[in-house]
């Protein structure tokens, strides 16, 4: 898992085929991210308005932040 840059939220990674953006204050669940397998690993880009997520079925997704939408 790790922390926006900002503090405000964490990800975690999932063998259950999701990364979910937790809100950093009170721990409460923001968003879901959806992948096809087990995501292995996941990080915020420097100005947190995007997240990478890496996934077992050889992709890489690139999610906007606030909207969980995929770029």
């Amino acid at each position: 898992c790790c922390f926006s840059h900002d503090g405000k939220y964490f990800l975690t990674s999932s063998t259950d085929n999701t990364a979910r953006i937790w809100n950093a204050t009170d721990g409460t669940l923001v968003k879901t991210l959806r992948h096809e397998g087990e995501v292995f690993s996941c990080a915020f880009t420097l100005d947190d308005q995007l997240i990478v997520t890496a996934c077992s079925d050889n992709t890489v997704r690139i999610w906007d932040t606030e909207s969980g939408q995929l770029k």
